[in-house]
């Protein structure tokens, strides 16, 4: 009898840890809450991770109730400490309860199952791999990993036209760049491929192009994972200025670091007259410009500007750009995917073939230079020059 009653207080004091969490993440609109900014001691870490793992299970498999040993330390002050944890860890029950997602398909399940209890060496609980990507998935939601939430059908979205298709960056914030971004990128680039269009028109959301990388989110990354961040991006920009259909990028924002490279990846460049600025500051923040980011820059910025733009990491306004000859037409903000569209008709009428080949000729010895670099820079070792 004790012991059922003790069962039944850790499943019930499980849930309320999970409801608080919902309740915190819903009075954030889906938002991190102050609670997740403050320090967390090991000693309440381990009490916390035990209290969240056991709301994850609970939440999934109702029915089971867990054993008092599962939520031994799970107090009234602990309810709370679980919801702070769980909005650090982005518990997948939570985001999906305010997602209003009522079933969890299979492989979220078999991955919640791996939220088990701290391991003796209190091992953090792997968080990075909740979601599994697939190749069906068009969109992805380019959040920090370790806070997978629902896909979201608009943040990279293909559009098919009659000879020219439409690839929107949109993720409702800056249009940060991540692993999520470049295997949405890539699958629409793919489906482009594919279906031949005679040109495709590359723009983002209002007032913002791409902001590049994400900042917030390259501290978090273990060794590995960042190396295969950077690398991924190398690789994507590279496919897009290699990319055997004309590309124009409708620049209606801000395009900064790797949004100026996207911007410059394509093969023309028409902006919208705002007062969005566009920037390469990577020498600015204390970053040196890759082998393969230089080749793509070069390409696109007349040999008089090249120090300033990329050295000095000088900052444009759409105008200042048209006239330096890295933006090709600047129009008011209304007329812009009229405009991009103009640009890429007489594109859209060239042969496919004749385009692709010279296109090839003309760049993949550079890029195939940059490639061979790319390895080699990761780790900040070069070649030794011949002699």
């Amino acid at each position: 009898m004790a012991a059922s009653r003790a069962r039944h207080r850790s499943a019930t004091a499980a849930r309320q840890a999970s409801s608080a969490a919902v309740a915190v993440l819903v009075s954030a609109d889906g938002q991190r809450s102050a609670f997740s900014t403050q320090p967390v001691s090991a000693w309440r870490r381990r009490a916390t991770k035990c209290a969240a793992a056991v709301a994850m299970r609970c939440w999934q498999r109702r029915s089971r109730a867990p054993s008092s040993a599962a939520v031994a330390g799970v107090t009234a002050k602990s309810r709370m400490r679980a919801a702070k944890v769980a909005i650090r860890v982005r518990m997948v029950c939570a985001t999906r309860a305010l997602a209003g997602v009522s079933a969890w398909d299979r492989t979220q399940q078999e991955a919640c199952r791996e939220h088990t209890r701290p391991s003796p060496d209190n091992s953090r609980p792997s968080h990075r791999s909740l979601v599994a990507p697939t190749a069906a998935r068009r969109a992805v939601d380019v959040g920090r990993p370790g806070c997978e939430r629902p896909f979201m059908s608009s943040a990279v979205t293909y559009e098919a036209g009659e000879r020219i298709a439409r690839i929107a960056l949109d993720d409702g914030k800056v249009n940060a760049m991540s692993l999520g971004f470049f295997e949405a990128l890539g699958a629409s680039l793919d489906r482009a491929e594919s279906e031949r269009p005679g040109a495709v028109v590359i723009t983002g959301r209002p007032g913002i192009f791409s902001a590049g990388l994400d900042l917030k989110l390259l501290p978090t990354l273990g060794a590995a994972e960042l190396r295969t961040t950077l690398i991924t991006f190398a690789r994507t920009m590279l496919r897009v200025f290699l990319f055997p259909i004309p590309t124009v990028a409708a620049v209606g924002g801000h395009a900064i670091a790797g949004g100026a490279l996207l911007m410059f990846a394509c093969d023309l460049r028409v902006a919208a007259d705002t007062a969005a600025r566009l920037r390469l500051n990577e020498v600015a923040i204390g970053l040196a410009l890759p082998s393969w980011a230089i080749l793509i820059a070069r390409s696109a910025i007349p040999p008089r500007w090249r120090t300033e733009a990329m050295l000095h990491a000088r900052s444009y306004s759409p105008a200042e750009a048209k006239t330096r000859g890295f933006v090709d037409t600047v129009v008011p903000p209304e007329q812009l995917l009229a405009a991009a569209a103009e640009a890429a008709a007489p594109l859209a009428a060239l042969d496919p073939t004749a385009y692709a080949t010279s296109k090839s000729r003309l760049r993949a010895m550079g890029v195939k230079w940059a490639s061979e670099l790319l390895e080699s820079e990761m780790t900040g070792r070069l070649p030794a020059v011949k002699r």
